[in-house]
């Protein structure tokens, strides 16, 4: 690709990621995207119930200590005033399973005291189930006594890093529709996931979010566990004789997950995780949550304000209008640039060629000199007469090597006369009594 277009689609992308409905092309549609969406909104609900058990001996009924049972929900808040939705059996007193569970202690506490095996306390349990042995609350109340709090997982959206303790507003049973509310101081930094007011239909993607009792048995004990995101899809709806509407989802619901939310691609919530059953003729579990749609008139029964779907883009608005205008402005001015650019680097045309020279003096240009040319040191050659043709030109008489000349004789020069000097005088006589002999003595 070549520099500019890559920079003009650049641009481009840059105009339409700024125009109305860019943010569609950021639609969630994965679990990580919910995860963002979600998961700040979750939380870990705690209910401790306490009561104890009245068991009929042959020689008559006793009461067993009050014992305090623990059970572990998921809960997501509703609205930032500190409203929070959950299962309605996860903080439902006289809720079957929670009773049955007071019983089972206290068939476990029996047989221990008594010695006896494991067969003999399931036997038993079966017949306390069966005639409902009575549980109350330490006042004498049906029930168990009840205490919630709730506490949220590390993360960058961490509201309640401690244990909080919540009041419970209202909730219904698990024939009645299975949801409850609860209230919380409200802090600062509490997002509301949005209920949907669309029935969801068979075949629609949905993620079912809670807290496994088993991942958290697999964490720190210390630290609340972070939650799951279970795929799956609607696979019915379900009403029941009385007219209770529940929907079916593939997604698995392990124990823990109850009062989560399921939520749909887009983040908005289509109901609240309720139950999950196995026929023992099936391999696959049959996993329930609420009606959204009853969801809505329940929260707004107990004047939770609910939070709004994003809207979509207003056609009065604006930028409905200005962005495409600010989008076909820089487009333009980028391929204005472009066009310059490319006209600047477009290659010049030749220049004109030359008039031509006459026929009779039209020459090949040969390359221009190195420098220019010297005199000569010689008188130029007269111009040569026309020649003949060469068949007919005489040849030449070769040239005779030069004959020796004698030496010519160097005429020669007078010796110089001698000059008197001290050195070439004659000798003087001296032979004895000449006039030079020094006398004898």
């Amino acid at each position: 690709m070549r520099p500019i277009p890559r920079t003009l689609a650049l641009v481009t992308v840059a105009v339409l990621a700024f125009l109305p409905g860019g943010a569609g092309l950021a639609r969630a549609d994965g679990s990580e995207s919910i995860a963002s969406r979600v998961g700040p909104s979750l939380v870990f609900v705690q209910t401790e119930f306490t009561a104890g058990v009245d068991i009929p001996f042959d020689d008559g009924t006793r009461r067993l200590d009050d014992v305090t049972v623990t059970g572990n929900c998921t809960g997501y808040v509703v609205d930032a005033a500190g409203y929070i939705a959950t299962a309605g059996h996860c903080v439902d007193p006289n809720d079957e399973s929670i009773l049955n569970s007071f019983r089972e202690r206290a068939v476990a506490t029996v047989a221990r005291a008594q010695g006896r095996d494991e067969a003999w306390a399931s036997r038993i349990y079966e017949q306390a189930v069966e005639q409902k042995w009575s549980v109350t609350t330490p006042d004498g109340e049906a029930g168990a006594a009840t205490s919630v709090r709730l506490r949220q997982p590390t993360g960058p959206h961490q509201v309640f890093p401690e244990w909080t303790a919540v009041d419970v507003v209202a909730y219904q049973g698990f024939d009645e529709g299975d949801n409850a509310l609860l209230k919380v101081a409200p802090p600062q930094g509490l997002r509301a996931l949005v209920i949907s007011d669309r029935a969801p239909e068979p075949g629609d993607e949905v993620v079912a979010i809670g807290f496994p009792g088993a991942v958290q048995s697999t964490n720190d004990s210390s630290a609340i566990a972070q939650p799951s995101y279970k795929n799956g899809t609607v696979s019915s709806r379900q009403t029941s004789d009385s007219g209770l509407v529940r929907t079916e989802i593939s997604a698995v619901l392990g124990q823990g997950m109850s009062g989560g939310p399921t939520v749909d691609s887009a983040g908005a919530v289509v109901g609240t995780n309720s139950a999950g059953a196995a026929l023992r003729d099936e391999k696959a579990s049959f996993n329930f949550i609420t009606d959204n749609i009853a969801l809505r008139t329940y929260l707004e029964s107990h004047d939770v304000r609910l939070a709004a779907a994003p809207e979509p883009a207003d056609s009065t608005s604006p930028w409905v209008w200005i962005g495409p205008l600010i989008g076909a402005g820089v487009l333009a001015l980028a391929g204005l640039g472009w066009w310059l650019l490319r006209r600047r680097r477009a290659p010049q045309p030749p220049p004109p060629p030359a008039a031509p020279l006459p026929p009779q003096q039209w020459q090949r240009p040969g390359p221009p000199p190195a420098r220019p040319p010297q005199p000569p040191m010689t008188q130029p050659r007269p111009p040569q007469r026309s020649q003949p043709p060469p068949q007919a030109r005489p040849q030449p008489p070769r040239p005779q090597p030069p004959r020796p000349q004698p030496p010519r004789p160097q005429p020669q020069r007078p010796p110089l006369a001698e000059q008197p000097t001290v050195l070439n005088q004659p000798r003087p006589n001296l032979r004895p009594g000449g006039p030079d002999q020094p006398p004898q003595r």
